[in-house]
């Protein structure tokens, strides 16, 4: 694997686990399966670019990950990390000439809202 490949490994298994400390296992089976596709010689980068983590209603990127009565400080702390994940993600995926720009609008308006105190 490549530099890039690594890192966009390393963000694509934080949101994983997160997606799964929080039950968000149809989202988080999603993410493992682009994974395991950066371990064969036909990476899916249409999956990882694909509607599943960039579209609307449904998508990996706008799940919020505390259901309202788990709300705490330990789950807005991993809020915050799993936007910042996917700021790296996107990220990632420009560097790769991969990136759309429903990723890179989405990590614009994260930033922002991180920026914001948001969250």
């Amino acid at each position: 694997m490549i530099a890039d490949d690594n890192a966009l490994e390393q963000a694509l298994k934080e949101i994983e686990g997160l997606l799964r400390k929080y039950r968000h296992y149809g989202h988080a089976d999603y993410v493992e399966e682009i994974l395991a596709s950066l371990e064969t010689p036909q990476p899916d980068h249409d999956r990882l670019r694909g509607l599943g983590m960039w579209g609307g209603a449904g998508a990996v990127w706008e799940v919020n990950l505390p259901y309202p009565q788990q709300e705490s400080e330990l789950t807005k702390a991993d809020q915050l990390a799993f936007l910042k994940a996917i700021i790296r993600l996107a990220e990632m995926m420009n560097q790769m000439g991969i990136g759309t720009e429903r990723s890179r609008g989405i990590a614009a308006t994260f930033r922002y809202w991180i920026a914001k105190g948001l969250f």
